[in-house]
């Protein structure tokens, strides 16, 4: 899922998740990323700042133990959630990349 930066509060992001993770068979995977507020917080509130004065959708950056909390009940996979290039990155300049969002994939047992 790579939209959760567009689910506001009001929406219910958890709720959605939690379907989703409900539907999930034994062995299933869920693979999210979602934009984050304490990465370089200042930047990231004003971007977001100038987006929802221009977008009709709001968007709502998450701290990493709000992002951490979609994977409740999941098997965490290794390295866990973590800036999104460094998620089992395929050499030292991907793990390096500069990134805004953290990410993570979770399995269901």
């Amino acid at each position: 899922i790579a939209v959760m930066h567009l689910i506001v509060d009001a929406d219910d992001p958890y709720g959605i998740v939690g379907q989703l993770k409900d539907a999930m068979l034994p062995g299933s995977y869920l693979a999210l990323s979602q934009v984050a507020s304490d990465i370089e917080p200042e930047r990231m509130a004003e971007a977001a700042r100038q987006y929802n004065q221009r977008a009709r959708e709001t968007q709502r950056h998450r701290t990493h133990a709000e992002v951490a909390r979609f994977f409740d009940g999941l098997e965490l996979l290794e390295p866990g959630v973590v800036v999104v290039p460094q998620w089992r990155p395929q050499s030292t300049a991907e793990a390096e990349a500069h990134s805004g969002m953290w990410g993570g994939v979770g399995r269901r047992a």
